[in-house]
């Protein structure tokens, strides 16, 4: 049986045939370690097929040939774990399929389709098989193998008509809906086959969600003012287990090496954590929040059930999806927001993801302030490090919720991590969003960044969360300690680079104040890299305020190979004004650069120095750009304002931003509440009182 599996695997040229990395000479060990009794060589095997043969969802020759071994391995009944290899065999199908589509271009993918289709048997045999788990898993290759997308679904209504396990009911009913879409032909008797499954009183209530959940998302034009409620319906009814000790057990904040930053350790030991913490719907309930799209009242609703629902797994699920809406999608959050402080008072992790969901939400978190401030009092500050995870994670995103809405209630909390020096880091970032207490944080954050091993170079983050928090509180004595660092910072290596340009970004914030840093700031603006460069040469004109030699290093900008300087270049002769008007014709040339954000930073330097003159040329570039690229709105919108009147032929392109939903990559809540005002300056000057 052994020998049957694994027939004419070493007739395979693998060194002729490629992966994600190279060469495929390995395949063979990665396919034989599938059998291996020891469950650490054989995820060893699993790891490397997904990550090298199926490489985020890629097929690659060697792919199509580790087939019909994976087939057979899945096939054979002593295989270990059978379910992670039909699994690993239905992606690679679906992955196939979807690249395949009607157009039938993607060489490589048409023959994984065809060769998985060659074992259809073996494929129906899992989908029938005595354990559900292995049936689940192949629903997706089942409706691959059929060539036939009637006789496909047909296949997919017949398994399911006697299916009496949920989730592999669900399963089939997301491959119906795959389906269809990959066939339009089966689109209409699809689409009532899963309202019907919606509607069956009978069915088990994750079932018809499912349906609601995958009709909402392979047929938008479905999607009515009843999805939500009939959604809200269903979730009502469920209830899961508790989530499993090992996502609530107490324990220590997670420790570093030397070599990895905190930050790094504490995102990873997160993501593990968000993963206990989902339930079985929390994939449906992605599907559905996807599906309902810029249907942010819809959303906000279906919010609004998860958070007040009995079940605290899924009411975890709706703190993410909580999350997610406010951080993604613009419009007035209060009664999210109200939902997610009521959840404060719990403890435990539901309490304690509420507060990093408010965290997160920065500004938006203003209805919660209260309820927030109220966490942080009936804690002692020891709290920050406590071992129990649930009651550390609650107050230590409570106190940095509270100091990011600049709440000084969060001072004596965050000065207590400075003097006891437990994972500073956190609350370094929001320290800054508290100037009005800067007599009492700045020397603390000075004393923290001079113990920082910035001559080391290893913690980056570190030395630059430093930084930014420094400038943010905005108290001089912090300048010794800058220039300090800055004299310590290693050069001419990967870590130089990553710590000089926030060095210079924090000294060039004190303005005139950092003059005496002046001449160590001079040394920086001949350097090499752009970045250095750049960043030097702007902190030379916020704190000399020189105009001459300022226009002069500009002018060098203008001539460097990097995009960003180039447009810094621009932006500080847009700030000398008229005075920069011998640069005109170097930023006229500029307007026919090939990146847009150079052009638009030519552009509005081009406004800043001449006004009106300027207008015509101006108002294109501007609008082409945003129209190419919508993130470049967070620079053409103000410039706009800037514009007046004379911005009128770009009005329909700002009323069109104000009635988009969702928030563009500006990079934070704070950016997209800029544009946004900017957009409305623009709009109120055409609007008559």
């Amino acid at each position: 049986m052994m020998a049957s599996m694994f027939q004419g695997l070493n007739d395979v040229r693998w060194s002729s045939l490629d992966h994600a990395y190279g060469p495929a000479t390995t395949v063979p060990t990665m396919l034989a370690l599938l059998r291996c009794r020891d469950p650490e060589l054989r995820q060893r095997g699993f790891s490397d097929l997904w990550s090298k043969v199926h490489h985020q969802g890629s097929v690659y020759a060697s792919t199509v040939a580790a087939i019909p071994f994976l087939v057979a391995i899945a096939a054979h009944p002593m295989t270990p774990d059978r379910v992670q290899t039909v699994r690993l065999v239905a992606s690679i199908g679906v992955s196939a399929a979807e690249r395949c589509g009607d157009s039938g271009v993607d060489e490589v993918a048409d023959k994984a389709v065809a060769t998985l289709r060659d074992h259809i048997e073996p494929v129906r045999g899992f989908a029938a098989d005595a354990d559900p788990a292995v049936r689940e898993a192949a629903v997706p290759a089942l409706a691959i193998v059929i060539n036939d997308p009637g006789e496909a679904a047909a296949a997919l209504r017949d398994r399911f008509s006697v299916e009496m396990d949920r989730w592999v009911q669900v399963a089939l009913v997301a491959a119906m809906a795959a389906l269809a879409v990959r066939a339009p032909t089966i689109a209409d008797t699809t689409t009532r086959w899963l309202e019907t499954v919606a509607d069956d009183a009978t069915a088990a209530p994750v079932v018809r969600l499912a349906a609601v959940a995958h009709r909402a998302h392979s047929f938008p034009e479905t999607v009515d003012d009843d999805t939500v409620p009939a959604a809200i319906t269903l979730l009502d009814r469920l209830a899961f287990a508790p989530p499993t000790p090992e996502s609530t057990a107490a324990a220590a904040p997670p420790t570093s090496s030397a070599a990895v930053p905190p930050q790094v350790t504490a995102a990873f030991a997160d993501m593990d954590r968000a993963g206990a913490e989902t339930t079985p719907v929390s994939d449906l309930l992605g599907v559905l929040h996807t599906a309902l799209g810029n249907r942010v009242a819809d959303r906000a609703a279906l919010v609004g059930a998860q958070l007040g629902h009995a079940d605290a797994r899924l009411q975890l699920d709706g703190i993410h999806d909580a999350r997610t809406l406010m951080t993604g999608w613009r419009g007035d959050h209060t009664v999210t927001i109200t939902a997610l402080a009521g959840l404060l008072p719990q403890e435990g992790p539901v309490a304690a993801a509420a507060a990093a969901a408010l965290q997160a939400c920065h500004v938006l978190a203003e209805p919660a302030r209260e309820a927030l401030a109220a966490v942080v009092a009936v804690h002692e500050p020891a709290t920050w490090q406590s071992k129990d995870r649930a009651t550390r994670t609650l107050y230590q995103e409570a106190v940095r919720a509270l100091a990011r809405l600049g709440d000084v209630r969060a001072v004596p909390a965050l000065a207590a991590v400075f003097d006891t020096g437990v994972e500073v880091w956190r609350a370094v970032p929001v320290t800054g969003c508290l100037p009005d207490a800067a007599a009492v944080l700045a020397p603390r954050m000075v004393a923290y960044t001079a113990g920082l091993d910035v001559a080391a170079g290893r913690d980056s983050m570190s030395v630059n969360a430093a930084m930014t928090a420094l400038a943010n509180l905005g108290d001089p004595v912090a300048i010794p300690v800058i220039v300090n660092a800055l004299a310590a910072a290693p050069r001419g290596n990967d870590a130089g680079p990553s710590v000089i340009p926030g060095m210079l970004n924090a000294l060039g914030s004190f303005g005139l104040a950092a003059n005496d840093a002046a001449g160590a700031i001079q040394a920086f603006t001949a350097s090499n890299d752009p970045h250095v460069q750049t960043a030097a040469i702007k902190a030379w004109w916020q704190i000399t305020g020189d105009r001459s030699s300022t226009y002069t290093m500009a002018l060098t900008l203008l001539d460097a190979p990097a995009w960003f300087a180039l447009s810094d270049g621009a932006d500080l002769l847009a700030q000398l004004g008229p005075e920069a008007v011998p640069a005109v014709p170097r930023l006229r040339t500029l307007l026919g650069h090939r990146y847009e954000w150079v052009r638009v930073a030519a552009a509005t330097a081009l406004w800043d120095i001449t006004g009106a003159d300027e207008a015509p040329q101006v108002l294109d570039v501007l609008m082409a750009a945003w129209e190419r690229n919508s993130a470049t709105a967070r620079v053409t919108a103000p410039c706009l304002a800037r514009m007046g009147t004379a911005a009128r032929p770009a009005l329909a392109l700002v009323e069109a931003e104000l009635a988009r939903p969702r928030r563009d990559s500006y990079g934070s809540i704070a950016k997209d509440d800029a544009v946004v005002a900017a957009c409305r300056a623009v709009r109120d000057q055409f609007t008559e009182p």
